[in-house]
């Protein structure tokens, strides 16, 4: 591992100056080559790169970042701005504009030091204002006495540098009191849209927010210049009902409406499993029962191939066997909760496989966290049947009271009561995981924290 390389912004005043302790922060821009008062000894060669600035159009090839040469010095000449060069990722996968606190840790292979936080170098073009998402501003940024480089610098709303506001794709690579939120979110199914690290903490943690009634999630209305109306993992929408996350999951998969987990006659096309979500890096990011998925559209130009914003989602399924919060998502009587055939459809021809007449909500504990699917019946004890281990349950779930019983959702109300009387939401411990699930006991019986 190499060190951290010792950097420091720029002052324009004195642009080829080893810069002190003491010296002012810098306004945004600038550069070498004798504007902003630099000395005209520190030439800017930045233009003469084979690139411009790191993302699509800045001059290199699709799997290339925008960069600097490894060893790159400015020759002969006193003191410069670094050329930019088109590398391939380094052994780092953070993309420019994450934080870092070594050069290995970023794709373009230099971390440089800004206010004393680590920034993975995002290369920018200050000539043409490229290169920068919003919330960044493009910056001369000092490697040493002699080299500077251009790069993108968070700044706040009057324009001061803010280089804590870092890009992200989930809350762990943000500072201590910030987290990871969704930027451009209308742009969401543009690829544009990208997480910055903001000030604050995350108000919903859990699945405690439902978003219903946000516009997007009609089944039958898709986003402007969107042709899709349901979008398999990109069934994650933005919607301003969501505050921080922005992020809502309509509990949809794929050109499948009718395998949608909603409340009302699909007509009306709100999924009662809708619930504002975090981004994500890895399924442990998402609440049970949601995994981690990636948003992809490859007809599209991202703002940067490395900038995918991943979302919380049910997992994928095939036919009949869709995610679940409870039994009342499955199937029974060969129809579903909203009165649709219980069957995988496809683009409004019908049913690809015939209709079965029930399944049950299967809960699949592992790593102090759980995933639950509708599945076909297996010759178990359906809800309700006698129990003395939780392998004698079609849904994995025997309750202390010794009865099959289902999982449940806490955050939609609870609907044990139509699932069996008498019970209610409460969490039950199964091996690490803590699993909702509808019980008589709750006030007696073991209980776990969520």
């Amino acid at each position: 591992m190499r060190p951290l390389l010792l950097s420091t912004l720029l002052f324009a005043a004195a642009a080829c100056a080893a810069p002190s302790a003491e010296e002012p922060a810098p306004t945004p821009g600038g550069g070498g080559g004798g504007s902003g008062g630099a000395p005209a000894s520190c030439v800017d060669l930045s233009g003469a790169g084979d690139c411009r600035y790191d993302g699509p159009g800045g001059g290199c090839v699709e799997d290339q970042v925008c960069s600097v040469a490894p060893g790159r010095s400015c020759g002969e000449l006193a003191c410069c701005t670094l050329p930019l060069a088109c590398t391939m990722p380094a052994g780092g996968f953070r993309p420019g504009g994450f934080s870092c606190s070594e050069d290995d840790d970023c794709a373009g292979d230099l971390c440089v030091t800004v206010g004393g936080v680590g920034l993975c170098a995002r290369a920018c073009s200050i000539a043409g204002g490229a290169g920068c998402p919003g919330g960044f501003a493009c910056s001369v940024v000092s490697l040493d006495g002699a080299r500077s480089v251009h790069a993108c610098v968070g700044v706040d709303e009057g324009g001061a540098f803010e280089p804590e506001k870092s890009l992200c794709h989930h809350d762990r690579d943000c500072a201590d009191g910030r987290y990871c939120q969704v930027q451009l979110g209308t742009r969401f199914y543009d690829g544009i849209a990208f997480g910055l690290c903001v000030p604050g903490a995350r108000a919903q943690p859990g699945l405690s927010t439902a978003c219903e009634a946000a516009g997007p999630l009609s089944i039958g209305e898709a986003p402007p210049g969107v042709s899709e109306p349901s979008l398999g993992y990109r069934a994650t929408l933005w919607s301003e009902a969501c505050g921080e996350s922005g992020l809502c999951h309509n509990a949809c998969i794929d050109l499948d409406p009718e395998a949608c987990n909603c409340r009302q006659p699909q007509d009306q096309a709100f999924c009662r499993g809708a619930r504002c979500l975090p981004p994500c890096g890895v399924d442990t990011d998402c609440p049970s029962p949601f995994i981690c998925g990636l948003v992809k559209r490859d007809e599209v130009s991202r703002l940067d191939p490395l900038l995918p914003v991943r979302v919380c989602t049910f997992p994928a399924f095939d036919s009949t066997n869709w995610g679940c919060f409870d039994e009342t998502d499955c199937c029974r009587d060969g129809v579903q909760r909203h009165g649709g055939h219980c069957c995988n459809t496809n683009a409004g021809t019908g049913c690809l496989t015939p209709p079965p007449d029930r399944t049950h909500c299967r809960v699949e504990p592992g790593e102090g966290r759980y995933l639950a699917r509708c599945a076909l019946p297996s010759g178990l004890q359906p809800p309700g049947g006698p129990c003395t281990a939780h392998a004698d349950c079609e849904s994995a779930l025997c309750a202390p009271s010794g009865v099959c019983t289902s999982p449940c959702d806490p955050g939609a109300g609870d609907r044990c009561g139509e699932i069996l009387e008498g019970t209610q939401c409460c969490p039950l411990p199964v091996g690490d995981a803590c699993i909702p699930a509808c019980r008589s006991d709750c006030a007696d019986g073991p209980g776990c924290t969520p």
